[in-house]
């Protein structure tokens, strides 16, 4: 009887183990040695599949943009890249635009602060400075609080995406030209936007969405703003 018993026993252990593994292993999110996993990639195909085509124009833009300023620049384009292809933008700007809709992307590289800006808007709303249908975002840099590493604060970078029609990065003139495709303006032009100095450099681009799977996407170069010489601000990075 004793022995009946503990055979008893070791099956039940040996059961309850294999059932508590399967367990544990059908479980998302979870590796071996029970850490906590997270992935940024989409769990549904219904928004898996514009994202990977938003990923492909964004690749795009850096290919274009790249033929168009200098190889040392190059790292800002792959990070602008990167906030192109951040959740957050991708959810915003994707609900802004269908299939035939033609939208501009001003990008702004401040190569003193290493930052980069981006302004979109659809054509199909016309004249959009002044309203709330240019969206302007980038990298906003902070502090974290309660965080040192080796004795310093660390500095990280969150998205920030805003559609105030109060502030706007880029003057009405820009916004105009670039709505009405001037290529001719917007590469010669040294009086659409102010006074841009030797740090600040843009490019204009048109995204003609075709199909569901398929866009057409022009760049240019925007001129270097004011003339040399012209006094400039020192540029600076607000870390609020």
């Amino acid at each position: 009887m004793v022995k009946s018993y503990d055979m008893r026993t070791f099956f039940f252990l040996l059961v309850t183990f294999c059932l508590a593994a399967c367990y544990n292993k059908s479980q998302p999110g979870i590796n071996n040695d029970g850490i906590n996993e997270c992935t940024t990639i989409f769990s549904d195909t219904e928004s898996e599949i514009p994202y990977k085509r938003w990923c492909e124009l964004c690749d795009s833009m850096v290919a274009c943009g790249s033929r168009l300023m200098p190889n040392q620049y190059s790292t800002f384009l792959e990070k602008g890249c990167r906030l192109n292809k951040e959740q957050k933008i991708f959810s915003t700007l994707f609900t802004l635009y269908n299939v035939g809709d033609t939208v501009y992307i001003i990008e702004e590289i401040n190569s003193y602060t290493a930052t980069v800006l981006f302004a979109f808007w659809n054509r199909k709303f016309g004249n959009v400075y002044g309203s709330d249908k240019v969206y302007e975002y980038r990298y906003m840099r902070y502090q974290k609080n309660g965080i040192l590493n080796e004795g310093k604060k660390v500095i990280c970078d969150s998205v920030f995406i805003k559609n105030d029609p109060e502030i706007f990065s880029f003057s009405e003139k820009l916004i105009k030209t670039c709505s009405e495709w001037d290529t001719l303006q917007l590469s010669e032009n040294r009086e659409l936007d102010g006074v841009s100095g030797e740090h600040r450099h843009m490019l204009a681009y048109r995204i003609i969405f075709l199909t569901d799977d398929q866009f057409d996407l022009k760049c240019v170069k925007i001129a270097r703003q004011g003339n040399v010489g012209d006094e400039t601000t020192e540029p600076y990075e607000v870390i609020p």
